[in-house]
């Protein structure tokens, strides 16, 4: 990779140094960032979280081995793909989900009356994310991971593949791949990115509230709905007569925070004596 400034080497010093201090202020910076990324990679809040929590703990464990090869971030989205491709199927992944399947099921299910009175500003978001959630679980592994870290995270290729130990022109590949798939089944159906489209996502609220898909996302939506990340969301679904980018569908999802206090985890894992957090001494 090429020359690079990292702000992260200050913080990452005065954790190897033995500062507790730092090191949650570490894990603070990232665990949302590692938890957005594991939530679009699953496609389950459980099995996000409990993926979440092992990747910090493994970053925690492996920064005294950090080479300083990359920027410390790019280091630690790293340690997160690779425990990710090699995390157990999620719940949703063992739907097995193919674009054809969800093609048929908006054809079905197009058919909006708010029968559950519903507040429209806190579902239509909620009913976006799941279904490009969906989407993405119809991309299979590696074509799924580069699609979230170029098109989501929007990563430059020679980071990404960095990340993903692959040539940078086996990643472009792999990215070019999945946006075209992906870009093709919503060309043909999403009403976000085509107006002609029938599916909109309010004509889509009282299928997926009947089927109960919503719930695992409805108490995070709530706690999240006066945030800066959902105003942006709404501000998507306002425009949403406008042709819109299919990349940027994606990228204006709620950025949903990892729930878990995990600090507290952290400090008792510090405390314990059974535990050796880092390869250097704690203060």
């Amino acid at each position: 990779m090429s020359t690079f400034n990292d702000p992260d080497l200050f913080l990452l010093e005065k954790c190897l140094k033995g500062n507790r201090e730092s090191l949650e202020e570490l894990i603070l910076n990232f665990q949302n960032k590692i938890f957005t990324l594991s939530h679009q990679f699953l496609w389950n809040v459980e099995d996000a979280e409990d993926a979440t929590q092992e990747i910090l703990v493994k970053i925690i464990t492996k920064l005294s081995s950090f080479r300083r090869e990359s920027k410390l971030s790019t280091w630690i989205y790293r340690v997160s793909v690779n425990h990710l491709i090699d995390f157990k199927k999620s719940k949703q992944e063992e739907k097995n989900l193919k674009f054809n399947y969800i093609q048929q099921e908006i054809l079905n299910n197009q058919n909006y009356t708010n029968q559950h009175g519903l507040d429209v500003n806190l579902y239509e978001p909620i009913v976006r994310t799941s279904c490009t959630y969906a989407m993405l679980l119809c991309l299979n592994r590696s074509y799924r991971i580069a699609f979230i870290l170029g098109s989501i995270f929007n990563l430059k290729s020679d980071e990404a593949a960095w990340i993903l130990e692959i040539p940078a022109e086996t990643y472009r590949k792999r990215l070019s791949r999945s946006k075209n798939r992906m870009n093709q089944f919503m060309k043909s159906n999403c009403g976000l990115v085509l107006e002609s489209n029938s599916c909109r996502c309010a004509n889509r609220i009282d299928y997926a509230v009947g089927r109960g898909s919503l719930q695992p996302l409805l108490k995070m939506s709530q706690e999240l709905h006066n945030s800066k990340e959902w105003k942006i969301a709404e501000e998507v679904l306002e425009n949403s007569e406008e042709i819109l980018e299919m990349e940027k569908v994606f990228r204006t999802n709620p950025k949903y925070p990892f729930r878990k206090n995990w600090i507290h985890e952290l400090k008792e894992m510090i405390e314990s004596k059974n535990n050796i957090i880092f390869e250097t001494k704690m203060n």
